[in-house]
């Protein structure tokens, strides 16, 4: 961060002795010299953004509506409705209560008192359950980034509200803080919609005039004693008290560069304090004291000097000195003034809230999805909550990433939550900002005896800069970024009907959300006969001291003949994906793009591709195109992602970079993509991309999470539109809707102390739109119970498997594979293809609509023709339905 030299209000001959920049402050942790030029100061600036909003339109009164059935709510007024939902309002809390028409279910914005406990809150806790916002700030004065954590009622604000379409607005003008923002809340069919607009927030409100009274005293001062000390130093009679006059110079000049720093509230504190300090040492200057003669003194009593002179400075130095006490008390108020910088906002943190005694569960989308039900008995989490940023963290730590799913932390690839409580049910999604959210499950037992779901934003990335200390030292530091993301925070609750509240009915209902505004699409690969997925590891390098040795475990012919095997005996339809079929195999990356010559090359890959075109077969290539090893070849630093310090994202190790999305747009589509026509693929299956998202720092601009996730986005579609075909590894929501199929969608969840019951809410969303692996067959440790295990969670069969025996691979950074020659397993494969064929050809394309739990070991499946699939884990025969359902099996009732 370049550091300015900050207004001054000395003059040239004086600035010889001015400090040579904004002296340091605080650490540089949030902006701090604000760079401006000398002359006169510019106007401080009133605030971050404009304010679009008529002020006046708040003064207009609500309506005051009538519920069709005659329904009111005490201290609430009817603000919006529509045939399915109520929005009433408190405008004496500013709390709110929707009400369901369908099933009468009322849910509240604010905590009830049965559900709190009479004594032992704090205020934070009181405040919170009484608040529709809780905000999350660093305070511009303090200039660290120590995060304050605060409902709005905490704030005392000024609330004012007006009616909108369906619904109502609520300004907080919070003077406090210098914080004024708006939320919005409107009816839209089945769902209520929360917004905070990306204009609906500006910061330093109202600082701009408070600072200006003061710095006008305060300028006025330093005005006096420029004038004085340059004509004291200019005095020829005064030559013998020139240097006592200097120390006061330096003294001022350094006050000069403090003050003259003062842009806006940040460092605050940092600069009243230290200023505090040289006015003490410049009043013991003019009055003198601790052993020291004051200036008055001197000039009093030193010889020569002319009585017009000594009466006009000894005057000056009288008002000086009238006007030194005031001028110190208004660098001291400078402490008092406070300025929030948000950097991070909940919405509805007590929406829905529910007690132990109340029935029901949270779902919270951990993996595959993970419910905790409500209970009395539960122990105390005091320190243990679930809290995840959507699709990956907000902090880029690239070792992390490559080991978290090993270490047993599975992914957050859906931006939605759900809670039943008491037989009713509602589903909510970040349906605005949500490369920028978190989704948050408190437990009871965490700070109270309430179970709670609810969704936080973060407004600021917290960036790596060079601190004003760093000019002196050469460290950097941390802060936040100066404006706020520029993006809506918004969320979408879907109530849901008293028969479908629960988990399965969320799951409905946000896959028909999905699909109604196209983020998911139905996959021409997901049929009534659904195929198997071949994973075909083709080559691999092993470094080796001298010579590295690339091992063809699969070549092009392998995999052909494979086709044709399976193909007589009977197994297909197959999606054939391909990896480590370029020149250096995989887990060399980037990798040439190029098919092996020791795998038979273009020709090799082109006989397979008609081979697959004979069998019926998708051949899709897998590539890792976001990571570069610069230990296998030389990276171009031009197509790198760079960290908010200017610094390439490196691994602990320095030897694995990540290529910046918008270069490798650009480069797919001229380069990568059309040296691929000669062997067109079906599809390309894209590694690391609906796992990974991350900000990129580039020279020309930023590219925020939310716009590298528009990036992937354009290169599945180019996937798509190139070769007719697209996949992922992993499962983040906006891969979805562009995808033919997904691998590694875990079947379960972490599994924390909180979590009752891991269930296949992200499965249910995606079965019968697009197909989705989980664990490898062929690396099954119990075959019968995992493969249970899939038809529950309607993954499709998926096997990775080689030519070469596994063992090749011993000395590579892949020796994970225990048993996956085809010759083993060619059987095997056409075994499951012919089950799901024959006993599971009615769920292959239908929804799954419906997963119960029926008992430890009986599982029961629905789906959208009506069909039922029953699953009995156990080791003796299950009865349910009038059915017996024979042990570890499974039994299909299809539908009419």
């Amino acid at each position: 961060m370049a550091v300015g030299m900050g207004k001054r209000w000395f003059n040239g001959r004086l600035a010889a002795w001015g400090v040579a920049a904004c002296l340091v402050i605080s650490g540089g942790l949030l902006p701090s010299c604000g760079g401006a030029p000398s002359g006169t100061p510019a106007a401080l600036p009133e605030a971050e953004t404009d304010w679009p909003y008529d002020d006046a339109a708040f003064d207009i009164p609500l309506p005051d509506l009538a519920s069709a059935d005659g329904f009111t709510l005490e201290g609430h007024q009817l603000v919006a409705e529509n045939d399915i939902l109520e929005l009433h309002f408190n405008p004496e809390t500013t709390g709110i209560v929707v009400r369901d028409r369908r099933n009468g279910a009322l849910w509240h914005s604010h905590v009830s008192d049965s559900l709190l406990p009479s004594d032992g809150l704090n205020r934070f806790l009181k405040d919170s359950f009484q608040s529709l916002l809780v905000l999350r700030y660093v305070e511009l004065n303090l200039n660290n980034l120590t995060t304050k954590i605060e409902a709005v009622r905490t704030n005392e604000p000024e609330v004012a509200v007006m009616g909108i379409e369906d619904g109502l607005r609520i300004r907080y003008d919070m003077p406090g803080i210098g914080v004024r923002l708006v939320l919005e809340l409107a009816l839209r069919g089945d769902a209520l919609v929360a917004t905070i607009p990306a204009d609906g927030l500006q910061e330093q409100v109202g600082n701009a005039e408070w600072l200006d009274k003061r710095l006008t005293v305060i300028r006025e001062f330093m005005d006096l004693l420029d004038s004085l000390l340059s004509e004291m130093r200019k005095e020829s009679s005064l030559r013998r008290i020139r240097p006592r006059v200097n120390q006061a110079i330096r003294l001022y000049a350094e006050l000069g560069q403090l003050v003259g720093s003062i842009r806006d509230a940040r460092g605050l504190e940092d600069i009243a304090t230290r200023s505090g300090n040289i006015a003490g040492q410049i009043a013991v200057q003019i009055r003198g004291g601790s052993g020291i003669t004051g200036l008055r003194q001197l000039v009093e009593t030193a010889e020569g000097v002319p009585e017009d002179v000594r009466d006009r400075i000894l005057a000056s130095i009288k008002e000086l000195d009238a006007r030194l006490n005031t001028f110190t008390i208004l660098v001291a108020q400078l402490k008092t003034l406070r300025a929030a910088s948000l950097v991070g906002i909940d919405i509805l943190p007590y929406f829905g809230a529910a007690g132990d005694t109340d029935e029901g569960y949270m779902l919270f989308p951990d993996g595959s999805g993970a419910i905790a039900r409500f209970k009395e008995d539960r122990p105390v989490f005091m320190n243990d909550y679930f809290s995840a940023d959507v699709y990956s963290d907000r902090e880029v730590d690239l070792d992390w990433e490559r080991v978290r799913e090993d270490a047993g932390m599975l992914r957050t690839y859906l931006p939605a939550f759900g809670v039943r409580r008491n037989g009713q049910a509602y589903l909510a999604t970040v349906s605005g900002g949500e490369a920028y959210s978190t989704i948050n499950y408190y437990p009871s037992g965490y700070l109270v005896g309430l179970n709670r779901s609810f969704t936080g934003f973060y407004l600021r990335n917290i960036v790596e800069t060079a601190s004003s200390a760093g000019i002196y030292t050469g460290f950097s530091g941390r802060r936040y970024e100066d404006k706020t993301l520029p993006v809506d925070k918004q969320v979408t609750y879907l109530f849901l009907e008293t028969d479908q509240a629960d988990y399965s009915g969320m799951a409905n209902r946000y896959r028909d959300y999905l699909m109604e505004r196209d983020l998911l699409r139905k996959s021409p690969l997901a049929t009534d006969e659904p195929p198997v997925i071949l994973d075909l590891l083709m080559g691999m390098t092993e470094d080796r001291l001298l010579v590295d040795r690339f091992i063809p475990m699969t070549t092009f012919g392998d995999a052909a003949g494979m086709l044709e095997e399976l193909h007589a005996l009977g197994a297909g339809p197959i999606v054939l994906n391909l990896h480590g079929w370029t020149s250096d195999g995989f887990d060399r990356y980037p990798s040439s793009g190029r098919p092996a010559a020791r795998l038979g090359g273009e020709a090799g890959l082109q006989a397979l591709l008609a081979t697959a075109a004979r069998t019926g077969t998708r051949v899709y290539l897998q590539d890792n195109y976001l990571e570069a090893y610069n230990r296998i070849r030389r990276v171009d630093n031009s197509q790198l992602a760079f960290g908010s310090d200017g610094r390439i994202y490196r691994n602990t190790s320095l030897t694995i970079n990540i290529h910046s999305p918008v270069r490798l747009l650009e480069r797919l589509r001229t380069s990568i993509f059309p040296r691929m026509a000669p062997y067109a693929p079906d599809g390309i299956t894209y590694d690391r991309m609906a796992t990974f998202l991350f900000h990129d720092y580039q020279e020309d601009r930023t590219y925020q999470r939310a716009d590298n996730l528009g990036l992937y986005q354009e290169m599945l579609a180019l996937s798509r539109d190139t070769f007719g075909g697209a996949a992922v590894v992993g499962g983040n929501l906006y891969a979805m809707g562009l995808a033919d199929f997904a691998l590694a969608i875990p079947e379960g969840s972490t599994r924390y102390l909180y979590a009752d019951e891991s269930v296949p809410f992200c499965q249910m969303l995606l079965h019968g739109n697009i197909l989705y692996t989980a664990d490898m067959v062929n690396q099954f440790y119990d075959p019968a119970r995992q493969t249970l295990k899939m038809l529950e969670y309607g993954s499709t069969p998926y096997f990775m498997l080689t030519n070469l025996h596994p063992s090749e691979l011993r000395h590579t950074g892949y020796d994970v594979l225990f048993s996956s020659r085809f010759e083993e397993w060619k059987e095997t494969v056409a075994s499951v293809q012919a089950m799901y064929r024959d006993r599971l050809a009615a769920v292959g394309s239908a929804h799954m609509t419906a997963h119960q739990r029926l008992s430890k070991t009986l599982v029961r499946i629905g789906y959208s023709n009506g069909t039922w699939l029953y699953l009995n884990y156990g080791d003796q025969p299950a009865e349910v339905d009038g059915l017996v359902v024979p042990p570890a099996d499974f039994a299909v009732v299809e539908g009419a």
